[in-house]
């Protein structure tokens, strides 16, 4: 009887790498054992080089965030460097159109293709992608190419799960703020569910021709997990397209936790220790956990939860709300995520970002800064906030704050002497905090 459900008794941390004796032939068996297709291996074959693929990319990012801000400033003002942050600026901001649309940026676009050619090349090219199994002969019953993509696919869950996080390793290394990373945490994650895919579908090929995948399948064990798993990761994947996400978005924001850790939970049944597939697991808990424990240390002990927010309904149908805080400081451009403490379990239970129209105070000691936000109020809790300005006009209600994430270098604005600001919509809020910041700086102005 297995100690819990679905999992190998006696339950260890990693699995023997023992293959055993080999019976075959000299020539079989050293084709079995080749470096690219031998399964007591595979997880340093194809889960290492994937995690190394990951980090890499985050130190390139690493390195271009220190050589930007420890360059002398005597550096920067060569007409050399100039053109270098142009072609820098290129690729981070020049987009391509398709069919009407705007897709990611051409930096953005080139790094995804090379994650694709790395995904392709590992799962693809070695060969072959099923055992030559015969009557007689039997390499193994696990496909090459399964396997190879299921190691691939474990190693893309801690850094999916890494970019998903508000205050990340990722960002701290990099300085790229979340809201920024959360388009590679989606791409990681279709990266994750195509691998996913071509594991779980040789594995069905192969028992069809067996003849026994009902069998398989009434067993339970790897193949319940698997599928419960992968319809979770289906949810996950299929409900971030961005329309469908933003049309939405409160049922997504509310089903996305809850796939997500039927996921995991099943995810880590379905690997039932096999070789060191657990240590990711353990690599994403601890991670995620410090990020998570960071973000809500910032609520309760940076910020306290004696902050109210006062609700104004403007007469545009814009609605505006003000906190005024002694603890708080930000930066140009920078959203805070509030959790509002009315309107039953779900409010209460959500925190929404929300970019902060105004700049904090020159002297905080003196005066207390307000945190001014103008929203357009939508559906979910920008809903029941408009409603309540409306019904008590100059309502108070507490609220939990989480930030402030993001904004812009004030060295940008800082280092030329004239700033034009341009906005309209609701991202007009933006632009109002990058004027109030070079109106504190004396700086001259149009727009």
């Amino acid at each position: 009887m297995p100690m819990l459900p679905w999992l190998t008794s006696p339950v260890m941390l990693h699995s023997s790498r023992d293959p055993g004796e080999c019976t075959m032939t000299p020539e079989q068996c050293a084709y079995k054992h080749r470096y690219w297709v031998f399964w007591y291996e595979a997880d340093h074959r194809y889960s290492l080089p994937t995690v190394a693929f990951f980090l890499v990319a985050i130190m390139l990012f690493t390195m271009a965030r220190l050589i930007r801000l420890f360059t002398p400033r005597s550096w920067k003002r060569l007409s050399g460097w100039a053109r270098l942050m142009a072609v820098f600026r290129t690729l981070s901001y020049k987009k391509l159109w398709i069919l009407g649309s705007s897709t990611q940026s051409i930096g953005a676009l080139f790094l995804a293709a090379v994650g694709v050619v790395y995904f392709l090349a590992m799962t693809l090219a070695p060969r072959p992608y099923y055992w030559p199994n015969t009557m007689e002969i039997n390499y193994g019953n696990s496909p090459p190419i399964a396997t190879r993509s299921g190691f691939m696919a474990l190693a893309c869950m801690p850094f999916i799960y890494m970019l998903a996080a508000k205050a990340s390793p990722i960002t701290l290394l990099t300085g790229i703020s979340h809201e920024l990373l959360t388009n590679w945490h989606s791409w990681a994650a279709w990266a994750m569910f195509v691998l996913a895919l071509v594991h779980t579908f040789p594995f069905i090929v192969y028992h069809i021709q067996m003849g026994d995948i009902v069998e398989q399948w009434n067993d339970g064990g790897l193949w319940v997990t698997g599928v419960v798993a992968l319809l979770a990761q289906a949810w996950l994947t299929f409900g971030s397209i961005p329309w469908l996400r933003n049309r939405y978005y409160e049922f997504f924001k509310s089903t996305h936790f809850i796939a997500a850790l039927v996921f995991i939970v099943f995810f880590f049944f379905h690997c039932d220790y096999t070789l060191s597939s657990w240590d990711y697991f353990i690599a994403t808990a601890v991670l995620y956990t410090l990020s998570w424990c960071y973000s809500q240390c910032k609520t309760y002990f940076e910020y306290g939860v004696g902050h109210e927010a006062r609700l104004q309904r403007e007469s545009n149908g814009t609605l505006k709300i003000t906190i005024n805080s002694r603890k708080a400081r930000w930066t140009v451009g920078q959203h805070i995520y509030l959790r509002f403490l009315a309107g039953g379990i779900m409010h209460v239970l959500t925190a929404h970002p929300f970019t902060i129209c105004s700049m904090p105070h020159t002297d905080p000691a003196e005066k207390a800064s307000q945190l001014v936000f103008y929203i357009r109020p939508r559906g979910g809790d920008t809903k029941f906030l408009m409603a309540q300005a409306i019904k008590h006009p100059n309502t108070e209600i507490p609220v939990l704050m989480d930030g402030p994430y993001g904004g812009i270098p004030s060295t940008q604005l800082n280092f030329s002497d004239s700033a034009l600001a341009v906005g309209g919509g609701a991202g007009a809020g933006f632009t109002l905090a990058v004027i109030e910041h070079i109106l504190q700086r004396h700086a001259d102005m149009v727009y």
